[in-house]
């Protein structure tokens, strides 16, 4: 079925841009679905159209070309008992989710011990979060809830299914990390500033810091083009010298780094990938690296740190204009009134918070506070669009 289907089209909604629509070639949806899952899992599937993270069917009718697939899939709408009772091994979510599902303590006292043992080890193979980055404080608390579930992070996109990804040992889930290429997925740095290729043992300029570069990607699950529109298809894609084809820019940054007691399983699918220098995202290029005064700073980073201060339940960190700095690090919140039951939270104390984590010039110079922080259905931010609703009057402000 898959070699008389060549082409897929594959709809996303995005945070960036327009909902758009991907051209994967069937032959290549395969790989992308077999990626870190084992016989006899079970995806239980809540929607029948469902995002393909969820590898679902569509409209009651499996997909020809997914039948091949290791996966049990259990339809929530069904009638079947022996459905119902399938332990459900494998959970996808998005970090928003997953907080959400932190919040367990609000429930009455037998939904908070069901849903313990729902993502129990003992129930729950293995949770993976995608599709935006996992704050540690989401990580931790979600392995405490679970009575030691830890999050497997890993990174994809519509264009090239699933990329990145930590491994299945528990050592090699690292927090802030996305982990190695996957087999057959080939993956490259490209400096932001000079536009070279970061090659290995080059992750460090002459001053030593950390090389900053675009994650750029080629391999068997990189989608074909983007349906009816060629001109956005050439502006992803860069040529190679080496003839083995083009390279996708993915438009994410990061950084490459050693990290001591990771990447040493020996378990037979993991020892020939997971191994090297990990990935860590600074966040999308267009609305995650600050600019100020010369100093690059992620706001995935500053996001991490924030959250883990009690008086943040939520936060978005942003690049707001400033005529003295050419950006400066903003900051939206939203109070965990369990912690700030007056509502009232002053950017010195904030500051004051931040001061032994962050590097002075990350700190968030300008502080809002909000009820709501809107997301698409994603769980993502627009953060272009939020900066202008939010710091309408500061584009130019350069008070701090």
């Amino acid at each position: 079925m898959a070699s008389t289907l060549p082409k897929l089209p594959v709809f996303e909604a995005i945070a960036r841009h327009d909902p758009e629509s991907t051209v994967v070639i069937h032959s290549n949806s395969g790989r992308r679905f077999r990626y870190g899952e084992l016989l006899g899992d079970v995806c239980k599937v809540r929607n029948r159209l469902y995002e393909t993270a969820g590898r679902n069917d569509i409209d009651g009718e499996r997909i020809a070309f997914l039948v091949e697939n290791s996966y049990d899939y259990v339809d929530l709408h069904s009638e079947s008992a022996d459905d119902h009772h399938k332990k459900n091994h494998l959970l996808h979510r998005v970090p928003n989710l997953l907080r959400l599902l932190t919040t367990h303590k609000s429930l009455p006292p037998d939904m908070q011990s069901a849903t313990r043992t729902a993502i129990s080890p003992s129930n729950l193979r293995l949770a993976i979060s995608g599709s935006a980055a996992l704050p540690t404080p989401i990580k931790r608390a979600w392995a405490d809830l679970s009575g030691g579930n830890v999050l497997l992070e890993r990174f994809g996109m519509t264009e090239v299914g699933m990329a990145l990804s930590c491994g299945l040992d528990v050592a090699d889930r690292v927090d802030g990390s996305v982990g190695w290429p996957l087999p057959g997925v080939e993956a490259r740095l490209v400096d932001v500033d000079t536009h070279q290729v970061i090659e290995r043992g080059q992750e460090r300029g002459p001053d030593g810091r950390e090389r900053v570069g675009e994650i750029q990607l080629r391999g068997p699950t990189i989608f074909a083009e983007y349906w009816r529109n060629p001109e956005a298809t050439a502006k992803e894609f860069v040529g190679s010298k080496d003839g083995r084809g083009q390279w996708f820019k993915t438009g994410d940054v990061a950084v490459r780094r050693a990290v001591d007691g990771a990447g040493k399983s020996s378990a037979p699918s993991q020892r020939d990938w997971t191994r090297g220098d990990m990935y860590f995202i600074l966040g999308r290029r267009s609305a995650d690296i600050i600019k100020s005064g010369g100093e690059k700073v992620s706001a995935l980073e500053v996001e991490r740190e924030m959250l883990a201060l009690p008086q943040v339940a939520e936060v978005a960190v942003l690049a707001v204009p400033s005529g003295k700095w050419g950006q400066k690090v903003g900051a939206v919140v939203i109070l965990d009134r369990e912690h700030v039951p007056e509502g009232k939270w002053s950017p010195l104390e904030m500051r004051r918070a931040l001061k032994g984590t962050l590097a002075s010039y990350k700190i968030p110079q300008v502080l809002r506070l909000v009820d709501h922080i809107p997301r698409n259905a994603m769980g993502k931010i627009n953060k272009k669009m939020l900066v202008k609703e939010i710091f309408q009057d500061d584009f130019s402000g350069d008070e701090l």
